[in-house]
């Protein structure tokens, strides 16, 4: 039994070896996923939030007012079940509540465009890297270049992309709120970007924009991260057509004092 124990003893020794490794790696990376996630929460998610509840709510009036028409036709009413109509502004109001509740809950909040950072950094940069970038963007003028980046880089590309595609339509009757906010948002920190062109003199402002580490970064927040952001953003529009589509059902009671939500069927 001796001689037995002694034979397993080093597969012991090398399990037990192995075992330290991956645990030393977990934690390794452990502490390099958690040096990313606070360099990307440095970054101001307010203007995408802004830009991406403007995409959504267009994208969902268009859905609603698609599906009202849609419903008009399964019904059979005449050409009175229209936009002017009482019924269908009520049946209108009560679904931008639900478009309302899901861009509160999936847009508003800044996990996603964190996320979305978060994803085009991690393992794109090494540690030290990241622990550079966060600690450049702790100080006065990198952290004004980081305000430069979140405006030039992330905010004007996201909103360049949607407004060349017409995705963002300035003229959509329904969405002046969010049209509202996001130039407010905008206009609150463009003046400060004016300014901080400024900065570029510092020799710290330099040295990180003309690094091999500055232009990475740029890259993989212009490429991978708009990206990120975007592609949440059609997913939340996907999500939105689905819970349109399957709630139109319930405005089926709105109409029950004239006996039914449209105005006249077809003779």
């Amino acid at each position: 039994m001796v001689k037995m124990k002694s034979a397993y003893f080093p597969l012991i020794v090398l399990l037990f070896g192995s075992l330290l490794t991956k645990a030393e790696e977990h934690s390794e990376q452990a502490f390099y996923s958690q040096a990313v996630d606070r360099l990307v929460v440095q970054h101001d998610a307010e203007l995408p939030i802004a830009i991406g509840a403007l995409v959504v709510k267009q994208a969902g009036l268009i859905i609603i007012r698609e599906e009202l028409e849609a419903y008009g036709v399964r019904k059979g009413f005449d050409a009175s079940w229209s936009n002017d109509a009482g019924k269908w502004k009520k049946a209108e109001k009560l679904l931008i509540k639900i478009l309302d509740r899901i861009i509160d809950t999936k847009i508003k909040n800044p996990n996603w465009v964190h996320n979305a950072l978060y994803q085009a950094i991690l393992n794109g940069i090494t540690l030290e890297e990241v622990e550079a970038i966060s600690a450049h963007f702790q100080t006065d003028v990198g952290s004004m270049q980081r305000q430069i980046i979140d405006m030039s880089i992330i905010a004007e590309t996201l909103q360049l992309a949607y407004t060349i595609s017409r995705t963002i339509d300035i003229h959509l009757k329904g969405s002046e709120r969010e049209y509202k906010n996001l130039q407010q948002v905008w206009w609150e920190r463009k003046p400060e970007f004016g300014v901080n062109k400024k900065i570029y003199a510092d020799p710290a402002v330099r040295e990180f924009a003309g690094q091999e580490t500055g232009r990475k970064y740029g890259r993989l927040i212009s490429m991978q991260g708009i990206g990120g952001m975007m592609s949440y953003i059609r997913d939340i529009i996907v999500e939105v057509q689905i819970e349109l589509s399957s709630s139109i059902k319930t405005i089926d009671g709105l109409g029950r004092g004239d006996n039914r939500i449209g105005l006249n069927r077809k003779s």
